[in-house]
C-alpha cells in the first residue's frame, strides 16, 4: 500500500482549518495555564501572606468606673476597679487584625447620700440621714475589637476598636446606712426602728444589688433592706489606642489607655436609669505568635 503524501495530507489539513483550531486550542489551553499558575501562586501566595498568623495573649489592668446617674439624695461616685483576661487574634492582612477575648471584670462605684428630715410642717430639726457604701460588681465580659497597627519591626502604634457583652456574676458591698434622730423628733420615730439618737446599720457582704434600710418596717426583730437588683447583662462598645514593643518576631508587649462605653441600663428597675457610661482603662497586654512569620505584627 502506498504510504499517504504527508505534504498533501498537511496542506489538506491547514485547508480545512483544523490546522487553526488546533492554534487556538493551544493557545486557549496556555492562556488557561498562565491564569491556573497565577492564580495558584496568588493563592499559594495569599495561604503564606495569612498562614501562621494567630496570636493568643493575655492582658488586663486597671479601670475607673462609675454609673451615669443621679436619684435624689443617692449619687455615684467614681472608683478603681481592674480586669485580666485572656484572647486570640487573628490577623487579617499585615495592618488588620480581630481579636476575640474573655475577661473578668470587677467594676466599682460608691453611692453616697447625705438628707435632712424635713416635712411640710418643719417640725424636723437636726436630724438626717447618711448613706456611704462601697460596691463591688464582677462582670464575665467578652471583648470583640478589630485593630488597626502600623510601625516598625520594634515599635508599633494601635487602634482598637469594637463591641463588648458582659455577664453578671456576682457583687459585693461594704459601708454603712446611718440615720441621726434629734433629740426633738424621736416622738415622730415612736412606732420606727429608728428608736435611738444614732442609728447605724453596717452593710457588709454579698448582694444582688443596691441595698437601703426599710425603716417602716417595725415588725421584723432584724433590719430589713429593699434591693434595686443588677441586670444580669451589659453591653457596649469599646475604644483603645497604644503602643506595641516587639523585642522578637514572636513577642509582643502593649500598652495603651482607652475606655468603654455601656448602652444598657445596668438596674432591673428601670425607675433606677443608671448606665456604665464610664470605664476608663489603662491596657497591658502580651501577646505571643503562634508559628509565627516576619508578617505576623505587619513587618514588611
Amino acid at each position: 500500500m502506498p504510504l499517504p503524501d504527508l505534504q498533501q495530507y498537511v496542506s489538506d489539513f491547514t485547508g480545512c482549518g483544523l490546522h487553526g483550531k488546533i492554534i487556538n486550542m493551544r493557545t486557549k489551553l496556555l492562556i488557561i495555564s498562565l491564569i491556573f499558575t497565577i492564580s495558584f501562586g496568588f493563592v499559594n501566595g495569599q495561604e503564606l501572606n495569612h498562614a501562621k498568623k494567630f496570636n493568643i495573649g493575655a492582658e488586663g489592668g486597671l479601670q475607673f468606673t462609675n454609673l451615669r446617674s443621679f436619684l435624689y439624695p443617692y449619687s455615684p461616685q467614681a472608683k478603681t476597679g481592674f480586669f485580666a483576661g485572656i484572647f486570640g487574634e487573628y490577623n487579617i492582612s499585615r495592618t488588620f487584625k480581630i481579636r476575640l477575648g474573655l475577661q473578668y471584670d470587677k467594676r466599682s462605684f460608691e453611692l453616697y447620700g447625705y438628707e435632712l428630715f424635713t416635712d411640710t410642717t418643719g417640725s424636723f430639726h437636726g436630724t438626717y440621714h447618711l448613706y456611704q457604701v462601697d460596691y463591688d460588681v464582677n462582670y464575665l465580659t467578652i471583648p470583640l475589637n478589630i485593630s488597626f497597627v502600623r510601625g516598625s519591626d520594634k515599635f508599633k502604634i494601635y487602634l482598637q476598636a469594637g463591641l463588648y457583652y458582659s455577664i453578671y456574676m456576682n457583687a459585693k458591698q461594704n459601708g454603712i446606712d446611718y440615720f441621726y434622730i434629734d433629740e426633738n423628733d424621736k416622738k415622730y420615730f415612736t412606732n420606727s426602728i429608728l428608736d435611738k439618737e444614732e442609728n447605724i446599720f453596717y452593710i457588709d457582704g454579698s448582694t444582688d444589688g443596691l441595698t437601703f434600710l426599710d425603716i417602716s418596717d417595725t415588725e421584723s426583730e432584724q433590719p430589713t433592706y429593699d434591693i434595686v437588683k443588677y441586670n444580669f447583662y451589659d453591653f457596649g462598645f469599646n475604644f483603645y489606642i497604644g503602643l506595641v514593643y516587639q523585642p522578637t518576631p514572636s513577642i509582643g508587649l502593649t500598652f495603651g489607655p482607652g475606655f468603654s462605653y455601656s448602652l444598657a441600663n445596668a438596674f432591673e428597675d428601670p425607675a433606677y436609669n443608671f448606665d456604665w457610661s464610664q470605664i476608663t482603662r489603662v491596657n497591658i497586654g502580651f501577646i505571643y505568635t503562634l508559628n509565627m512569620n516576619r508578617r505576623a505584627f505587619g513587618q514588611q
